[in-house]
């Protein structure tokens, strides 16, 4: 009962607030609106319901592919004890089998495997002691040739992986 009570008062609520809403659209006048196009103007330029998205816009072929479904992996090489491989795929960096003997140690998508290359790309965060690991790339992944495990307190290139 009282759930049938609760709903019905929503609902006569909820249909008060629409009548008002639409009663006050009618209500309003040239002189209230400053100028602004009227609805039957707006139609006019709007886009029709029945308007459909231009296909090219989402063509698979404006879509990069290398970015947005090819995976590219490489395993882990380097100075330093660090194991394991990584995939980029979809936007989603993975790494699989992954450890490694530093601390406060960052993933990076990088053009290059050097220093300053590594600085130049994308940081995709902390290193966790997890085997298994997912970082979102947030965007085109296509230029980045490399995955480097980096210590950016010390600068220095623990290891890399070549994506192909």
């Amino acid at each position: 009962m009282r759930k049938t009570v609760m709903m019905g008062t929503a609902l006569l609520g909820l249909s008060v607030l629409l009548a008002a809403c639409a009663g006050a659209d009618e209500s309003m006048d040239d002189e209230e609106m400053d100028g602004a196009p009227s609805s039957e103007q707006m139609d006019g330029e709007s886009m029709d319901s029945g308007d459909e998205m231009d296909d090219e816009s989402m063509d698979d072929e404006s879509m990069d592919d290398e970015s947005m479904g090819e995976a590219r992996s490489g395993a882990f090489a380097g100075d330093m004890m660090v194991a394991g491989s990584v995939t980029v795929a979809d936007g989603e960096v993975t790494l699989t089998d992954f450890s490694s003997d530093g601390e406060s140690l960052h993933l990076y998508l990088a053009e290059g495997d050097d220093q300053m290359a590594v600085e130049a790309g994308l940081d995709l965060g902390e290193l966790t002691g997890d085997a298994e690991q997912s970082f979102d790339a947030m965007g085109d992944t296509a230029d980045y040739t490399h995955a480097v495990v980096y210590a950016p307190m010390d600068g220095e290139v623990y290891a890399t992986a070549e994506l192909m």
